[in-house]
């Protein structure tokens, strides 16, 4: 065991370089689009679901508030606002037209 290297510990929302518990140099934060779902950076960042987002080195991912939807199916970018006559509820991956 080489001692003269310290510990690697890498925060939540981060996966080490190696993903092992040995032998990390690196701490990566988890990309825009993947969270750290179990805070254990020995662990690979994980991809968010339909209809939430999340900025990069997150922990959780956030769901589309009512009013705004996840028009681009992309986890990586925020929910957009729903243009006039239209609403969304929380989660929505579209938008839908307002009743009359």
């Amino acid at each position: 065991t080489d001692t003269s290297t310290p510990c690697l510990f890498c925060g939540a929302g981060n996966a080490t370089d190696t993903l092992a518990e040995l032998g990390a140099v690196s701490c990566n934060a988890c990309a825009a689009g993947r969270y750290d779902h179990d805070s254990d950076s020995t662990t690979a960042c994980v991809s968010c679901e339909s209809g939430r987002f999340s900025g990069s080195g997150s922990t959780a991912c956030a769901a589309c508030l009512p009013g705004f939807a996840d028009l681009d199916g992309d986890p990586a970018s925020e929910c957009e606002s729903c243009a006039a006559g239209t609403y969304a509820t929380v989660g929505s991956l579209a938008t839908h037209p307002r009743p009359q």
